[in-house]
């Protein structure tokens, strides 16, 4: 999956370019380049302020993927290979870009999403419930939510085992030296945590909610983002491929 820009009010700098005949494809595909790149590095650099990474901003970057403009010669034929700046890939192999680029193509464009996910209840029936979005004080500014209390590691919904079998984890943890124990139980509304200790039982904390749809804001502004450096720096550029390329033709 990716998503593309729409850039508009490239017609001056186009026609710039193709005055100068055959030399105009050098011309613009070094413009497009030096566009390019430089919304590329824009973009990158206003993700994270715009965004609250589940990640480090390097990996996330990645995400932001610039193809440029090149000829190849194949043969006795010469190949033009077209300038393509975008969000993610259009991989199907679930690789590090494209997963990442999903991720972030929800926050482009805002979108409300539903989901069936079945969980696991303590007696061992299972239900639909949908996402599971943390309650009040999983999850801060600062640091996500422990990878202990995701619904995989606590038994409430299934998981691929190092032998890739389908399997629970255990729904229970503790310590019999310390004499406590927590435990885990999911119910329609959410899945809750409750320590057992040796003067009883402690009240349930809600760890997770259910939702069956959520929406995703709009937050990132890419796009507006390359339109800006665009509308910027756009001539510059053209002008600049024009010069270097009427001097390397004389």
């Amino acid at each position: 999956m990716n998503i593309t820009p729409q850039i508009t009010g490239a017609e001056p700098a186009l026609a710039l370019l193709n005055a100068l005949g055959p030399s105009a494809r050098a011309a613009t595909q070094l413009w497009a380049n030096a566009v390019g790149e430089h919304t590329q590095r824009a973009m990158r650099t206003r993700l994270p302020e715009r965004f609250h990474l589940r990640g480090t901003a390097a990996q996330f970057s990645k995400a932001i993927v610039f193809q440029r403009a090149r000829s190849v010669q194949t043969g006795d034929t010469m190949r033009q290979i077209q300038a393509v700046l975008k969000v993610g890939s259009d991989s199907v192999k679930g690789t590090a870009t494209a997963n990442l680029g999903r991720l972030l193509a929800r926050y482009e464009e805002s979108d409300a999403r539903t989901s069936d996910a079945h969980f696991r209840m303590a007696n061992g029936k299972s239900f639909s419930a949908g996402f599971y979005l943390p309650a009040n004080g999983i999850r801060t500014n600062q640091k996500n939510p422990a990878r202990a209390l995701y619904p995989t590691s606590i038994g409430a919904q299934i998981r691929i085992d190092a032998g890739g079998k389908l399997t629970y984890a255990k729904g229970t943890k503790g310590s019999v030296k310390k004499g406590t124990k927590v435990s885990y139980f999911a119910t329609p509304k959410g899945i809750f945590r409750r320590r057992d200790t040796v003067f009883g039982k402690a009240d349930a904390q809600a760890i997770w909610w259910f939702a069956k749809r959520v929406r995703t804001p709009a937050r990132l502004e890419l796009w507006v983002t390359a339109q800006l450096v665009f509308d910027r720096f756009s001539m510059q550029y053209a002008e600049d491929a024009l010069d270097l390329v009427v001097e390397r033709t004389g």
